[in-house]
């Protein structure tokens, strides 16, 4: 019997040493697979290493016929396919974001906003979720409209909208010198809202 298969067959009865061995045996022949297919050391290397999480995890589908080499290279093509689709994926939506923008306009409210008010801003912002995270940036410092949010992100008007209305609500606390007076019900401005009056005001 092939020794991979005797290594995978000890791995599953609980031999822990067993994968180990099978990772110092193929890891340095599967990164020079994936270097000359990718042109990226560094890339090659990080799909190798999801390549044996990959092993790791399904092991149970190895069957004692297989040939480990290809084996790992099949596992590694498909994680190839799956970082090159979410590469295309970030490149459209980086075109969608650019087309969808909003002209921004030097305003008064810009410039307040920017030194260490802009950096208040953008610091409250990045201490919400993800989702809350992006739709703000969006909103608040790129300056786009809730619609424009609404087809880069897939999301709907109505989510959008939430998500607005929350992240505000959780910034609230970190922003109290930027609101206009005393009145904590107020937002703070950000670019173009004097030229988008059909967005309603977040809470």
């Amino acid at each position: 019997m092939p020794i991979d298969s005797v290594l995978m067959r000890r791995f599953r009865a609980g031999e822990a040493e067993a994968f180990e061995v099978v990772v110092q045996c193929h890891n340095k022949s599967l990164i020079q697979s994936l270097s000359r297919i990718l042109r990226s050391d560094d890339l090659a290397d990080e799909i190798a290493q999801e390549t044996f999480i990959r092993l790791f995890e399904t092991r149970g589908r190895y069957r004692d016929e297989d040939k480990m080499g290809s084996y790992l290279l099949a596992i590694a093509m498909n994680l190839v396919a799956d970082h090159r689709r979410r590469e295309r994926s970030r490149h459209e939506l980086s075109q969608r974001l650019e087309e969808t923008r909003e002209p921004i306009v030097e305003s008064p409210e810009e410039v307040a906003l920017t030194g260490e008010r802009g950096s208040q801003l953008l610091a409250a912002i990045y201490m919400l979720t993800p989702k809350l995270r992006t739709t703000a940036l969006l909103h608040y410092v790129y300056g786009c409209s809730i619609q424009s949010i609404s087809l880069s992100t897939g999301s709907s008007v109505s989510n959008v909208r939430t998500r607005l209305c929350r992240a505000h609500e959780l910034m609230r606390g970190h922003l109290t010198s930027l609101w206009k007076g005393d009145n904590h019900d107020q937002r703070p401005e950000r670019r173009g809202d004097h030229q988008r009056s059909e967005e309603p005001a977040v809470p």
